[in-house]
């Protein structure tokens, strides 16, 4: 019974560890817990891993991070926003960010959005948009591939524009004094 409740904190701790994108230093704390996560009555001999004080100090972690994670949900959002939006500037693709963004505050103000459903809703956006830019990869190579033969070719006829006038203003100069000298 004691193994099963710490095995099933222990699950949500390392939920909360992966949603709210914890440092590993403040996981290895508990590395003597994410190890019983899979282990079974017979696997668990380590004399104290299961007493009252190793299941109280998961569950004050779990509700530390419970409070955390109301705090840190709209930042984690946003950070996926930026995501998304940083994703599209990449790939020239026309999102209107502010809007968006108004959108997501409204949302997570009004209290009546699952935070956990909103950043998984993101990340499956995200995935989308990362699929969506790889396949368009080819596209924009080729598309800079000619932005850039484009500006080669402009300043080569430039620089060939002004090779004549340079040209143009030697034969001027030399007709000049040809002149000046044959009169």
């Amino acid at each position: 019974m004691a193994l099963q409740k710490v095995q099933e904190l222990t699950k949500f701790l390392v939920e909360l560890w992966d949603l709210m994108e914890m440092p590993i230093d403040e996981q290895k704390a508990f590395s003597h817990v994410t190890r019983l996560i899979s282990a079974s009555v017979d696997e668990v001999s380590i004399r104290g891993c299961l007493s009252a004080d190793v299941i109280k100090q998961v569950e004050v972690e779990v509700q530390r991070l419970n409070v955390l994670k109301a705090s840190k949900m709209k930042e984690l959002v946003f950070k996926r926003h930026n995501e998304l939006e940083e994703i599209y500037k990449g790939v020239h693709m026309d999102v209107d960010s502010e809007a968006a963004r108004k959108i997501l505050t409204n949302r997570i103000e009004s209290g009546n959005i699952d935070m956990s459903e909103l950043l998984q809703s993101m990340d499956d956006q995200i995935r989308m948009a990362k699929e969506q830019a790889l396949s368009r990869r080819d596209i924009l190579d080729r598309v800079e591939k000619w932005k850039f033969a484009a500006e080669e070719e402009k300043w080569l006829d430039e620089y060939e524009k002004e090779n004549k006038k340079q040209l143009f203003c030697l034969i001027s100069d030399c007709i000049y004094e040809f002149n000046a000298f044959g009169s």
